[in-house]
């Protein structure tokens, strides 16, 4: 069996271990068994979390964990302040030479013409239509539904009971925040941040935050977030 850590401890990682308990009790379980966590190099929290050994982000424990076989990780990282360094973290642990899985729970319906790209969560009664695409690393939260060829980019957050119309596009290291609503054929930019409960029907260029519905964008408070990938254009 393939073994895998999970990283992070916090809320978003500890839903992914039950995710992956929950895959456990179906037919056939999941061919990869989590073997620990993974934690940023001055992680100060307990060695142990739900019986499992916590590993800190250096060298000696790359060397421990590829010792017991550890080939890939689930990336248990939600939301942080800032969206690409969520990516940053996520390009880091691959540098290590692990590789990155896609969690599915078993509640959610998934099409099989869906694109799904490596290190996505997609979480309890979450649905994904027909031709959509998720990027790398993406998160489509609990009861959250993507539909039909929506094109989600990499490190975007769908958080909780958001939908995503069709033919719509979200771009990288974006937020769509709890309940909000992306009208079909609508283009969201990269790094943007829609509030929770809004109603988007109209385009909403790069690194702006919106909320209300309709949609109204926020001043600008900071420039946006540097890109960290040169291969990065939208929806991807």
């Amino acid at each position: 069996m393939s073994k895998a850590v999970i990283v992070g401890t916090g809320g978003h990682a500890q839903v992914i271990w039950a995710a992956w308990q929950a895959v456990q009790g179906t037919s056939g379980g999941s061919p990869i068994d989590v073997v620990g966590w993974l934690e940023y190099p001055d992680y100060q929290g307990t060695d142990r979390l739900l019986g499992l050994p916590v590993f800190t982000e250096t060298d000696e424990s790359f060397v421990a964990l590829s010792q017991l076989g550890v080939r890939s990780f689930y990336f248990g990282l939600g939301m942080i302040k800032a969206m690409p360094t969520r990516w940053d973290i996520f390009q880091r642990i691959q540098a290590y030479g692990l590789t990155p899985e896609t969690l599915i729970h078993p509640t959610a319906l998934v099409d099989h013409t869906a694109i799904i790209e490596p290190g996505c969560v997609i979480g309890v009664r979450a649905v994904i239509q027909p031709f959509a695409r998720l990027g790398a690393a993406t998160i489509v939260n609990t009861g959250s539904i993507v539909e039909h060829h929506a094109c989600i980019g990499h490190n975007v957050h769908l958080a909780p009971g958001s939908i995503t119309c069709g033919n719509t596009q979200v771009g990288a290291h974006s937020l769509v925040g709890a309940g909000a609503v992306v009208l079909q054929q609508v283009l969201i930019g990269q790094q943007v941040t829609i509030g929770a409960g809004s109603v988007v029907t109209q385009t909403i260029g790069d690194g702006i935050t919106a909320v209300g519905s309709p949609i109204r964008s926020l001043p600008k408070t900071a420039s946006p977030a540097r890109s960290l990938s040169s291969h990065v254009s939208l929806p991807f």
